[in-house]
């Protein structure tokens, strides 16, 4: 990855978390302003349904940011684990290319990182071993990407109808409590 394009990622990644937290924290000061004030009441009518519903999803959507957000960095390890792989395999591909100065050939053995010698096929062997490593990850992190679309999702979806609530109920009690 470039520097532009890595600097890009970067700042979009930061700015997806701070926005994440920021959605928690959202429906967390909407369940303690609402919690604070809220009496319950005998389910007598269908306004008193609003409040304990709006509670419940302001819940759900605090609890869905939550578990979005441990996706989000279990998405990133597995990202990680991607890029370190396949740095390896460049690094053994450089290794492969190298030649002998002296007679111009291919080299034989390889000094391997551990400071041992390693064959070609020995090498040839991690770099499969590493794309498998690579085609597991990357499947993994495909899968949890998309539960993480679905965990948004609901999560705004339950804070906006949450908020709804909120806003219906505030806005039909002065009606229905004079009866």
């Amino acid at each position: 990855m470039n520097d532009k394009s890595f600097e890009l990622f970067s700042k979009e990644h930061a700015a997806s978390e701070k926005f994440d937290y920021f959605i928690c924290s959202i429906a967390g000061a909407l369940f303690a302003y609402i919690g604070q004030t809220y009496a319950p009441h005998t389910f007598d009518c269908w306004y008193y349904y609003l409040m304990p519903g709006a509670l419940l999803l302001l819940t759900v959507s605090f609890l869905f940011g939550l578990w979005l957000i441990k996706v989000s960095k279990d998405i990133t390890k597995l990202n990680q684990t991607y890029v370190s792989y396949h740095e390896a395999n460049q690094q053994i591909q450089i290794q492969l290319h190298e030649v002998d100065k002296a007679t111009g050939k291919p080299l034989e053995r390889f000094m391997s990182q551990l400071g041992e010698f390693a064959s070609r096929q020995d090498l040839i062997a991690m770099m499969m071993q590493n794309t498998e490593r690579i085609k597991k990850a990357s499947k993994q992190s495909s899968q949890k990407a998309r539960f993480a679309d679905k965990l948004e999702l609901t999560r705004n979806i339950s804070l906006a109808i949450g908020f709804a609530l909120i806003l219906f109920s505030k806005f039909l009690q002065p009606y229905f409590a004079a009866k």
